[in-house]
Parts: C-alpha cells; sequence; structure tokens
C-alpha cells in the first residue's frame, strides 16, 4: 500500500506528460488535414 501511495504521483506525471504530448500531436495532425481539405495554407 505505502509503495502504491508513494509512486503514484510519477505514475500520474507521466500520465499527463503522455497525454498532453498525444493531445497537441493530435491537434496538430487536425488542424493540418483542416488545412488541406480547405484546399491551401493560410
Amino acid at each position: 500500500m505505502i509503495g502504491a501511495i508513494t509512486i503514484s504521483p510519477c505514475v500520474l506525471a507521466k500520465a499527463l506528460m503522455v497525454l498532453s504530448i498525444l493531445f497537441l500531436i493530435a491537434y496538430s495532425v487536425a488542424h493540418w488535414t483542416d488545412e488541406h481539405q480547405v484546399g491551401g495554407f493560410v
């Protein structure tokens, strides 16, 4: 129990970092595809 409690913050921090990176990648890909669907760069 104590080990799980002490390791939780590290796991949460890593999970948040991975989720934020994935969100940035998904956002950039969606923005890029939107620009190309319109047919030009802004």
